[in-house]
């Protein structure tokens, strides 16, 4: 990876429609203004000059983006675990044991630092 990075986002999942992409991936921009997109293992799944990217930041539809005529959906923290059984009640169950295991508010706070960055990034 970069080591001249603006922003990186580790424990990211991305998929390309609903083939899983990455469980633990990394997403980054480096000082070149380049959006990474890094698998488990740390190869790249894609990059793109971040002015080319189109960005989609939705609380009801989950964030997404958009380059080089692919579309991620790509999560800062896990989504609701529903193989847990009992549906709906089955996947609060799964979150809340996630939410005691990490601070799910990192991933919204990443996701805010992404949007604030993207913003000064693609209106030079």
């Amino acid at each position: 990876m970069n080591d001249n990075l603006l922003f990186v986002s580790n424990g990211m999942i991305f998929q390309k429609g609903i083939k899983s992409l990455a469980q633990s991936g990394t997403l980054s921009i480096s000082t070149s203004n380049e959006l990474y997109l890094y698998n488990d293992t740390g190869e790249v799944i894609d990059s793109a000059p971040i002015a080319s990217v189109k960005f989609k930041f939705s609380a009801m539809l989950g964030d997404s983006i958009k380059m080089n005529g692919s579309k991620y959906s790509i999560f800062f923290a896990p989504p609701m675990d529903f193989s847990k059984g009992g549906g709906m009640v089955g996947g609060m169950v799964a979150g809340m044991e996630y939410a005691q295991r990490e601070d799910v508010k990192a991933g919204k706070l990443k996701c805010d630092e992404l949007k604030a960055l993207v913003g000064k990034t693609q209106t030079k």
